[in-house]
């Protein structure tokens, strides 16, 4: 018998086409282009994403009748803080922040859609390694402490080995109550050291290590045992702790430059230079600063030594000098309800994700981008769920 499609799944099929295509063009996004496919990239991806704008809107216009109190909720806290942010001056939420998180069909299991984008995802970064072997994108090499770094079409080295740890994460996310074969974690610690080799990304290296040692240690039913009596609580601590220890170290040395300071600059490649030097010009807001300038990589790049890289490689400082201090407590509060999905679904994978990407917003700022940042998703599925949340400790097994 041939299973009847009604609107729900219409609509269920709309979301994923667009939320798919949003993350498929963000990751191309970060592709090294010349100047001339930049431009050509940036028109195609100008009538895409007003496309798919409109493929979300459809699918939310379908839902209407079905859409929960959460996401009501969800709708009056979003116009507020837009309406509160246009009065003080301050940096929008773009309308795709707000239809990738109120479109999300109920219908739609967290773990499937972070399978569609695991494989969304490896499509793209594939197209770009393909891009790059074929010379039709430009390998970024730089050389560091002696050692070549090859960005393999990406913007830079880091970028390159970023995408592939985030590509991991999302694996953690649906496939961690699965059970994992021998020959893919032998898969996974080749790309970890064929990245590393490449890349010379310490930090992607680093996470991709300490997934793959939990994801062995599960599948001798050693870690899970012991994680999910004391991680539920993690996450959002992890978020709480990186915000006040990035805001109170870029406002003590702003003014300040001691062996502390060139001892923690040292550490992160000098991020706490550029995130001191951005507080020093625009300071912190409660809703944040329009027209800040950036010098992106391809602008520093092409300038030939006019122009050097000049940004913000931290997610919390980039969201409260950029967005504001009231986003940066906004996400804080989404992260809070994204764990909560993951308590609700018994998922320790994404459990482990928050945690770890939290880390991640300490050395780059992926927290505002949206294709990268699955913790939109997550909560945006607790708001879709109909599910009421159980006792945090009983879902924990105490």
């Amino acid at each position: 018998m041939v299973k009847k499609v009604n609107k729900f799944d219409i609509s269920e099929i709309l979301y994923i086409f667009g939320a798919e295509l949003y993350i498929f063009l963000g990751i191309i996004r970060d592709a090294n282009f010349s100047l001339g496919q930049r431009a050509l990239f940036n028109k195609i991806n100008k009538g895409l994403s007003l496309f798919l704008m409109m493929i979300l809107l459809i699918s939310l216009i379908i839902q209407l009748k079905k859409l929960t109190n959460k996401k009501f909720f969800f709708i009056l806290i979003f116009m507020i803080v837009e309406i509160l942010i246009k009065i003080n001056d301050g940096l929008l939420l773009p309308i795709s922040f707000f239809l990738l998180i109120i479109a999300y069909p109920s219908t739609l299991k967290i773990e499937d859609f972070a399978r569609y984008t695991y494989f969304t995802m490896f499509a793209s970064i594939l197209l770009v390694f393909v891009g790059c072997w074929s010379n039709l994108i430009i390998d970024s090499v730089i050389y560091r402490n002696g050692l070549t770094r090859h960005s393999m079409g990406f913007v830079t080295p880091n970028s390159y080995g970023n995408k592939i740890i985030i590509l991991l994460f999302i694996r953690l996310c649906y496939g961690w109550n699965k059970k994992w074969k021998w020959y893919s974690i032998l898969i996974w610690f080749i790309l970890i050291g064929y990245t590393y080799f490449y890349a010379n990304s310490r930090a992607s290296f680093y996470f991709g290590l300490l997934i793959m040692i939990l994801v062995i240690g599960k599948k001798y039913q050693v870690i899970s045992l012991v994680l999910n009596k004391i991680i539920y609580k993690v996450p959002i601590l992890m978020y709480c702790f990186n915000a006040i220890i990035t805001l109170s170290a870029m406002i003590y040395f702003s003014n300040t430059q001691n062996s502390i300071y060139y001892g923690i600059n040292n550490l992160v490649s000098n991020r706490l230079d550029y995130i001191t030097s951005f507080y020093n010009l625009y300071g912190l807001k409660l809703w944040g600063t329009k027209n800040i300038e950036f010098v992106s990589w391809n602008e520093a790049s092409r300038s030939y030594g006019l122009l050097k890289w000049f940004g913000i490689d931290n997610s919390y400082a980039y969201i409260a000098i950029v967005n504001g201090l009231i986003v940066l407590i906004l996400f804080g509060i989404m992260y809070y309800f994204a764990q909560r999905k993951a308590f609700e679904d018994r998922n320790l994978g994404i459990e482990i994700y928050l945690t770890l990407f939290a880390i991640m917003g300490l050395t780059e700022n992926y927290m505002m981008n949206y294709a990268l940042n699955f913790s939109i998703f997550i909560f945006a599925a607790y708001l879709a769920s109909h599910k009421e949340i159980e006792n945090i400790g009983a879902t924990n097994g105490e």
